[in-house]
């Protein structure tokens, strides 16, 4: 798993490594830090959430949708009201000229927030 650390901290390790060639190296994917054992180096790393919970769980991308296969239904069918339902509105309707979004978000309310983030950035809803 490629984690990005810091230059300082990089180089802190590599400084460790050279003088012990068999110091362990921590990933603690739950609290996102990597640490070296027997030592206070340790750093945070961002990782993102969907990536997290499918290493976490051992998940590729269908086991993924799988186990959000509710979610995803519920979002689906969400998003085939809005289309069937956006043919009818009248532009008094339409709160802003973002192509219904708010419209769209109200529906979405309706179900919960989809819980499969590679599918949908949830900040342009």
């Amino acid at each position: 798993m490629p984690v990005q650390v810091s230059a300082d901290f990089l180089s802190k390790l590599l400084k460790q490594v050279e003088v012990n060639p068999e110091t362990e190296i921590e990933v603690n994917l739950e609290k996102q830090t990597i640490s070296v054992k027997d030592s206070e180096l340790s750093e945070d790393f961002e990782i993102d959430a969907y990536k997290k919970t499918c290493m976490i769980n051992g998940y590729d991308d269908i086991d993924y949708l799988d186990q959000n296969l509710s979610s995803c239904t519920r979002y689906c069918k969400a998003c085939q009201n809005f289309r069937t339902q956006s043919d009818d509105c009248s532009t008094s309707e339409k709160t802003d000229g973002d192509g219904d979004t708010e419209y769209f978000q109200q529906h979405l309310e309706n179900i919960g927030e989809p819980s499969f983030p590679f599918l949908v950035d949830q900040q342009e809803i």
